[in-house]
């Protein structure tokens, strides 16, 4: 990849990127035409490069080949070409220097700049010259790793090395001459033709299902799901019933929503085996690897026992294959219980290892990262990779081969949305082993169905925001530390213009984060607002305050606007941005040379107080107010230092794959925290409009816990990618629309910012159990001196929460849980489970603990624990200190809890709400009763949450109905208004106390709703089999109002919110009776607290 760094004039690619955004502009969104030449705005040219063609009106309207224009430009984007900030610098430096034929500035106004296209040819013609040679010239997304031919390589691999550390040691290769030693041809992926629509019939479904059960023998099972399904599938024309049609149009995302229990798995298999039978490809995305096998052995067996000659296969990355073949070797699943399916298509052996020189007695295999394309020729400064000669005939890579011919693809949704091949493959433009999973599924497949889509959404939410521990006051075990030594370690081994690129960088980022805790330990630099004032916590944006800068240091009045001089002008008081200003004010010389002074290596506190003290005499006549003085003081030394450390990290992205490579393997924890920038995305920025590097640092109150200084990046737009994936993805990866088809319990969940999909439900099935769901209030009290009060656990932090949770299983035993035993134990024997659920292990295990110091038998309490951490199924813990003695199950084989004869499970709520079914007898739930120990509010201002919550705002019916109504916006208007309102909000939770009842109302609603999607998934474990599900609230924080609005009071909010943005209706068609029971709960405490 081609990267223009700071100070250099804009390389090739991009002034092609710009002559082709630039002429299709001028053919759909003139300002102006005449007959010499048409004008377009910069934010037009800038929309048309940020890929959300879905606010568009005349996007789906447009001719094919216009469409291919748009699609070809926004393949050949790389991601920071997205950002509007960049679009105009990079046209204005463009223009200035006469490097976009046929194109002049006409005006440089705030908002936008005025361009004029003369190209003296037809505009389209104009546009397929630019992407053209953009075509010949680009290798965004594709570059294959040459093979290591005979010779000496070497290697940095990371092994453990006791106690959960890893030793990264240094590996040699002899590679001897073969006569084969060429890399084969890569197998060849052809893109599927177009269709239109897939049309499925009910009945043809229902007949397959039929011969499937008759072939396959057993209980013929999925005749009778299925049939269930059909009959209760309803749209919004009526009932589908056995005799409909389930349509399926290319460029659309269709949801299905149906309860748990429905049968969507089934539809599922017998799906995928319809469109083999028809010679069409389907792609199958589930949550995990484990349904993933599952699934694919399901599907094989069924296609062979139909006489169907079509095969389906997993796809998994290949570095996670090996530890899959182990768990299922070791839990010994039904659908593969000795293992040797699964072996069979998952296991390999590294021929590579055979040839390595390992220093000491490390093992030279490390299953799973291998270096099948970072061998470095021994000697050589360039230390280009090379790739094992024998990556294309090893077992390693055996699915991807498979998957490019396959009629049915099974995947993961973390696979499907990040994964890459890792194989060469051939397509029209060459050879490549970049080709993402993505690219492969669109490119072969006629229908993606994705199960659990709205989990599905949540998992990209996920990778859309990370964050780094940049400093901790007094530690050198941060990131940028190790990636130091790791640095210096592989020295002569690094590419020669990376090295002298990364060398002052690395040493210089982990200079200013140690300078800027060292301000703020000495107070040079001071906090400021009030949102961290009890935490600690502060959120900052290097650039927020440049507007209000600029305008102090011009000493503008506020009626008086700033003018793009101003800015340039402010701008270029940091070093390695703006150039100076001719005319620009006294004081900005000498302020540019202190800030500059202040960010170079060796200044320290010492300098930085300095500095404030001349920044004070500088600046005493142009703001003259001590506090605003001191203040605006305060905001330029943070971006000073900040915004350098931002510009660090961005190049960064961009060198850490070479440096690992290159035997640097702390660089990938720095690179995907801050991923989303480098990758190809359709939609690399979110509402914000570019990616937001935003800074947080944390100053105890109490003084006890080290300063820290952390850094997050906010990139892609997970809510409409999710969305438009069968549009604008399809057609970026694959030159042509897919048909997409999501199921899900909850789908439609408007105001849950993680999984709300904002997608009417195309079909659904009304949940309408009248004994379906249970939900009660678990009062816990405590005496507190002269008082007695509900034991509260939300709301606690550290040590009191573990003792709340402690304290709280202990009472719930004494006074509801033994009860509660005996009542299954009489009513129901096969149901005799109750499953305790926090929000975190720490959580389970405190749990735990208080039920054993209450009495309770620890040999009949199982505790999830990481999969990680687990010993052997059934393991009893009387090795362990404290001896007591429960069962620890790893938290991904909760199906087994039922037969290890345990009264309760203990588990984070994360783990047990969707996907395990814990099944007992007669196939039905083992889970007689659920308590919430924990009211699951998460810590809004951490990076995840941000992204979920800040994306999905502009997207609500009541934000975003009003802008799309106006036909007459364009569509750069409309990015506009998504944009205020998410930075708006951005800035309101931010600024706010870190506390649920300080938190916004649309926060509070937001969390609200998430916490109800979590139940009804919670709801669809206990009802398997059609059981009753009883769901316990025993947090006081959920039931006492005098710590704030309880969970009635919130439902009844969220229930009014709903009916006034027209929701609630749809809402009670799919959610029915579960539904009612939260309103009934709710309206039910209402009338108890009055």
């Amino acid at each position: 990849m081609t990267h223009q760094r700071q100070g250099e004039g804009l390389e090739q690619n991009s002034l092609l990127l710009l002559r082709a955004a630039v002429g299709l502009a001028a053919v759909h969104f003139p300002l102006k035409a005449d007959a010499c030449a048409v004008l377009v705005s910069s934010r037009d040219v800038a929309f048309l490069l940020d890929g959300h063609v879905d606010v568009w009106p005349a996007w789906r309207v447009l001719s094919g080949d216009d469409t291919q224009r748009i699609v070809r430009l926004l393949r050949l984007r790389r991601a920071e070409c997205a950002d509007g900030e960049w679009v105009r610098r990079a046209l204005r430096r463009g223009l200035d220097e006469d490097e976009l034929p046929a194109c002049r500035l006409v005006t440089d106004a705030d908002d936008a700049l005025t361009v004029a296209c003369a190209p003296g040819m037809p505009l389209r013609d104009f546009v397929d010259e630019a992407l053209r040679e953009l075509e010949r010239r680009s290798t965004v997304g594709r570059g294959n790793t040459p093979v290591a031919g005979p010779g000496r390589y070497h290697t940095t691999i990371r092994v453990a090395a006791g106690s959960g550390a890893a030793q990264v040691v240094d590996q040699r290769y002899v590679l001897p001459a073969y006569p084969s030693m060429a890399e084969p041809a890569g197998p060849v992926v052809r893109t599927s033709p177009p269709a239109d629509e897939i049309l499925i019939p009910a009945h043809e479904l229902i007949e397959l299902a039929g011969k499937i059960d008759a072939a396959r023998g057993g209980a013929g099972y999925r005749a009778r799901y299925v049939t269930k399904l059909c009959q209760r599938l309803r749209t919004a024309d009526g009932a589908v019933s056995v005799n409909g049609i389930l349509e399926l149009p290319a460029g659309e995302t269709r949801l299905l929503n149906a309860p748990t229990g429905i049968g969507k798995s089934v539809i599922m298999e017998v799906v995928a085996c319809w469109m083999a039978a028809h010679e069409l490809v389907v792609t199958i995305v589930v949550p995990t690897n484990a349904d993933v096998l599952k699934l694919a052995r399901a599907v094989e067996q069924d296609l062979e026992a139909l006489g169907v000659d079509a095969s389906a296969t997993a796809l998994m990355s290949p570095s996670s294959v090996f530890e899959v073949v182990q768990k299922v070797v070791r839990t010994r699943p039904v659908w593969d219980p000795d293992g040797e399916w699964t072996m069979d298509r998952l296991g390999y052996g590294c021929a590579l290892a055979a040839a390595a020189e390992t220093e000491g007695s490390v093992d030279g295999w490390t299953a799973g990262a291998e270096p099948c394309t970072s061998l470095q020729p021994t000697g050589e400064e360039t230390a280009t990779r090379r790739a094992c000669p024998w990556r294309t005939t090893c077992g390693k890579f055996r699915l991807a081969r498979a998957a490019v011919d396959a009629s049915v693809i099974l995947t993961s949704h973390a696979n499907f949305h990040g994964g890459r091949l890792h194989l060469p493959v051939r397509d029209e433009h060459g050879l490549t082993d970049r080709m993402t999973v993505e690219e492969l599924v669109f490119r072969r497949s006629h229908l993606v169905v994705i199960d659990e889509i709205d989990a599905f959404q949540n998992n990209v939410v996920s990778q859309a925001a990370r964050g780094l521990v940049l400093d901790r006051r007094g530690s050198t075990r941060t990131p940028l530390h190790e990636l130091e030594a790791e640095y210096v370690r592989a020295a002569g081994r690094i590419n020669r213009e990376v090295e002298s690129s990364v060398r002052d960088m690395v040493h210089h980022s982990k200079f200013l984060a140690s300078l800027y805790t060292a301000a703020l330990y000495f107070g040079t630099i001071g906090v400021e607002g009030t949102a961290g004032a009890a935490t600690g916590r502060y959120w900052l944006v290097p650039r927020r305050w440049d507007g209000a800068l600029t305008a102090q240091l011009h000493d503008l009045a506020e009626h008086e606007p700033l003018t793009p001089e101003m800015v340039s002008g402010f701008r270029s008081l940091f070093p390695g941005e703006e150039p100076p200003q001719a005319d620009e004010p006294a004081e900005f010389a000498a302020v540019r040379e202190i800030l500059a002074t202040v960010t170079e290596v060796g200044s320290g506190a010492t300098r930085l107080q300095d500095s404030r003290e001349r920044l004070d005499e500088l600046l005493t006549e142009r703001i003259r107010d001590d506090q605003d003085r001191a203040k605006a003081i305060n905001r330029l030394l943070q971006r000073a230092i900040l915004d350098r450390l931002r510009q660090h990290l961005r190049q960064f992205v961009f060198d850490a794959p070479h440096l690992a490579a290159a035997g640097v393997p702390a660089a990938r924890e720095i690179a995907e925290t801050f991923g989303p920038y480098s990758r190809w995305r359709a939609l690399p920025n979110g509402p914000l409009g570019r990616l937001l590097f935003a800074f947080s640092h944390h100053v105890d109150p109490t003084g006890r816990l080290p300063i820290r200084l952390n850094a997050a990046a906010f990139g892609g737009d997970p809510h409409v990618y999710t969305t438009t994936l069968a549009d604008i993805t399809a057609l970026c990866r694959a030159g042509t629309r897919r048909a997409v088809l999501g199921l899900s319990a909850t789908a439609f969940f408007p105001q849950a910012p993680h999984h709300h999909v904002h997608l009417e439900p195309h079909w659904w099935v009304t949940d309408d159990d009248p004994q379906g769901v249970q939900i009660l209030p678990a009062y816990v009290n405590e005496q507190i001196g002269d008082e007695r009060a509900l034991l509260r656990v939300s709301g606690t932090e550290g040590a009191r929460r573990q003792e709340a949770l402690r304290r709280l299983a202990e009472l719930l035993w004494r006074t509801r849980l033994e009860q509660e035993l005996r009542r299954l134990a009489d009513e129901d024997p096969d149901r005799r489970l109750v499953l305790l659920a926090t929000t975190s292990y720490d959580g389970a295990r405190a749990a735990a603990e208080g039920l054993v110091r209450a009495g309770a038998n620890p040999r009949r309490i199982c505790l999830a624990v990481r999969p990680r951490d687990a010993p052997d199924i059934g393991d009893i813990g009387d090795d362990r200190p404290d001896q007591a003695g429960w069962r620890e199950l790893a938290a991904d084989r909760l199906e087994e809890a039922p037969g290890l004869g345990v009264d309760v499970l203990i588990a984070p709520l994360a783990r047990v709400q969707r996907g395990v079914n814990i099944i007992g007898a007669g196939d039905r739930s083992a889970l007689g009763s659920i308590w919430l120990l924990v009211r699951p509010v998460p810590i809004i201002d951490e990076p995840t949450e941000l992204v979920a919550h800040v994306n999905a705002h502009p997207l609500a019916p009541d934000a975003n109905d009003d802008v799309l109504r106006d036909l007459e916006r364009r569509p750069a208007d409309v990015l506009d208004a998504r944009k205020q309102a998410a930075g708006h909000y951005f800035e309101q939770i931010v600024t706010s106390l870190p506390y649920f009842r300080t938190m916004p109302r649309e926060v509070q609603l937001s969390v609200t709703a998430e916490i109800m999607n979590g139940i009804v998934q919670l709801v669809g474990r206990a009802r398997r089999g059609g059981t009753p599900a009883t769901i316990y609230l025993a947090d006081g924080a959920m039931l006492d109002p005098a710590g704030g609005p309880t969970f009635g009071t919130l439902v009844r909010r969220l229930r009014d919110h709903w009916e006034q943005t027209g929701q609630l209706p749809r809402m009670r068609e799919l959610y029915g009776t579960t539904l009612a029971e939260f309103f009934r709960y709710a309206d039910d405490e209402a009338k108890l607290l009055a």
